[in-house]
């Protein structure tokens, strides 16, 4: 069971597309074996911790994960410093994660929630996503 939630008003509206922009290629900014951060187009940072996460050099100049285990994702404002919206409670492999990412940016969250998920709002017009299974969501305040 994976846990989404809104974390702050800035991040109402998000949908999938917008949290997982472009494919993780855009801008790897940095990694080491318990976080990947890439930046989105319009500023935005995914930040994606887990274990035995790796990255290496696809050959054509991006760096893609290879391998580990993804845990949780947080959507940060381009100041890395406000939450945004999170995915917590995951097991999931990098690479799986990645590829779902390259190959459909709107089915991330369907891919991320597969089960009986929980989904918050915050205050704010939430898009709130729920996947198969049955799903326990809360609009929140």
């Amino acid at each position: 069971m994976a846990n989404y939630s809104i974390l702050s008003s800035f991040g109402a509206g998000l949908t999938s597309s917008k949290f997982f922009q472009t494919g993780p290629g855009g801008s790897f900014l940095g990694s080491s074996a318990t976080g990947i951060n890439f930046q989105n187009p319009d500023g935005t940072i995914v930040a994606i911790t887990g274990t035995g996460l790796v990255v290496a050099d696809n050959g054509a100049g991006q760096m893609v994960p290879t391998a580990g285990t993804v845990n949780n994702v947080t959507l940060y404002a381009s100041d890395f410093a406000t939450q945004l919206a999170g995915f917590a409670g995951l097991s999931v492999t990098a690479v799986s994660l990645y590829d779902t990412w390259q190959v459909s940016l709107g089915n991330v969250f369907n891919f991320l929630l597969p089960g009986a998920d929980t989904v918050g709002g915050n205050v704010g017009n939430d898009i709130l996503p729920g996947g198969a299974g049955d799903d326990n969501i809360s609009g929140g305040d």
